[in-house]
This record gives structure tokens, C-alpha cells and sequence, in this order.
């Protein structure tokens, strides 16, 4: 499972959306695909193949628009102020968006 919290920063984000692949062994040097859990297993191995998720989903301004509508009142982008205490590594803390 792959978690939106790269920055192991303490805050539990609740989001995964993807998860390596088990089916398949990963190529020596390499880890293992990380494929979206919105894609169905029958396509992991041929990508083209999937259908659209929706007939008018075929851009990213398309989708962008679709996202807006469904979810625009959830936080997108933002910046968060560094804080003056640090965590145990030294590293510094950020508040919220």
C-alpha cells in the first residue's frame, strides 16, 4: 500500500491510491509496479486496453472539471507555515495548509 505521507511527518492521511503489484516479480534492481487502485487487474498488464473510467473523462481538463465538481470544497493546494520546534531528527515541523 502506498500512503499520501511521504514526509513520515506523524499525520495520519488516510489516502492510499496505489499498491505494488504481487502478481508479478519485480525485475532484479527494480521494486515492484505500482499500478492505481482504480485500475482492474485484468489490465495490468495492458494499460490501453482499459476502458474509460467515463466517456467524458478523455482530458485532464476534462477530469480536472469532473474533480471540481464532485469534490471542490476539499483542500487542493496550498503552503504551510514552518514551525519553530523541530521533531526528534531535527527536522522542522509544518502546520496545517
Amino acid at each position: 500500500m502506498v500512503e499520501a505521507n511521504p514526509l513520515g511527518d506523524g499525520i495520519v492521511r488516510s489516502v492510499q491510491y496505489a499498491k505494488f503489484r504481487t502478481d508479478k516479480q519485480a525485475t532484479p534492481g527494480y521494486s515492484a509496479e505500482l499500478i492505481s487502485n482504480r485500475v482492474d487487474p485484468k489490465y495490468y498488464d495492458n494499460m490501453d486496453a482499459q476502458p474509460l473510467s467515463s466517456p467524458d473523462s478523455d482530458t485532464f481538463l476534462k477530469i480536472f472539471r469532473r474533480n471540481v465538481l464532485a469534490r471542490g470544497n476539499e483542500q487542493f493546494l496550498g503552503t504551510r507555515q514552518e514551525l519553530e520546534e523541530k521533531d526528534d531528527k531535527g527536522k522542522p515541523l509544518y502546520g496545517e495548509y
